[in-house]
């Protein structure tokens, strides 16, 4: 008769992260090597929300004061901001330190939960296109107008302080990934659920296998990503995998 062994259980975390790299890309080595798997799932995983509302992909602002003046100015990538309100504090300060004018940034003018950047009279202002820019995050999808004290710059929408609405671990133990964002190293989705400073926790619910090409396994390595497929720095990560080995015959 064949049957397949019992799944071996490992258990990972980023206690050792790579010197230098985010906490979020880490390996583990094991004490003992596993051989001969033909397959593996991730069975649970934890993930503390930790990381921080802008990176440094999302994170520039560009604008042109008078006509003449440019500036690029660049939100804080070490912080997580708990309310619009707090980051519209910041913006005023990030505005006003970068041009030497007295801007007002407010959130929810008149009860429409949007930014509005206001310059003091006699002073325009517009924003221009760049790489990495925050403007859909802060709101600002179709900023593209001269601004005055007269006629601020009110967001379209409302901004957004979640930066990822998943993340993903991958992981170099699989080549085949049953997700998106166009890797082939993706071992498990975790829906950001959870506010700032709490856990996240995956539990798996199906016979998802990814196969393994190696037959014996003494080092994996992990990553953290987001959306965007950009490294997630994280405070604690934890991974229970599963690994199947082929059928015995008795």
């Amino acid at each position: 008769m064949s049957n397949l062994q019992q799944p071996a259980k490992v258990f990972v975390s980023n206690r050792y992260s790579l010197q230098g790299q985010p906490s979020g890309n880490f390996e583990n080595l094991l004490p003992l090597p596993i051989q001969g798997p033909v397959a593996f799932k991730v069975e649970a995983a934890s993930v503390d929300y930790t990381w921080t509302t802008f990176s440094n992909y999302d994170n520039k602002l560009y604008i042109i004061v008078d006509g003449t003046d440019d500036h690029t100015l660049s939100l804080d990538t070490n912080k997580y901001y708990q309310t619009p309100a707090d980051l519209a504090s910041d913006l005023q300060v990030l505005f006003r330190s970068a041009t030497s004018v007295d801007f007002i940034v407010a959130y929810n003018p008149g009860d429409l939960q949007r930014f509005r950047i206001t310059p003091p009279s006699g002073t325009t202002f517009t924003f221009t296109a760049g790489d990495n820019s925050a403007y859909e995050r802060l709101g600002f999808w179709n900023a593209s107008a001269s601004y005055s004290n007269a006629s601020p710059l009110t967001g379209d929408h409302m901004p957004t302080l979640q930066r990822t609405h998943n993340i993903f671990i991958v992981s170099d133990l699989s080549n085949t990934s049953y997700s998106a964002n166009n890797r082939t190293d993706i071992i498990c989705r975790i829906p950001v659920t959870q506010n700032f400073g709490n856990t996240l926790n995956y539990q798996d619910t199906g016979n998802v296998w990814l196969p393994i090409d190696a037959s014996y396994i003494s080092t994996m390595r992990f990553q953290v990503i987001d959306d965007i497929g950009y490294q997630v720095d994280t405070n604690h990560v934890a991974i229970e995998l599963a690994f199947q080995y082929p059928p015995n015959d008795e």
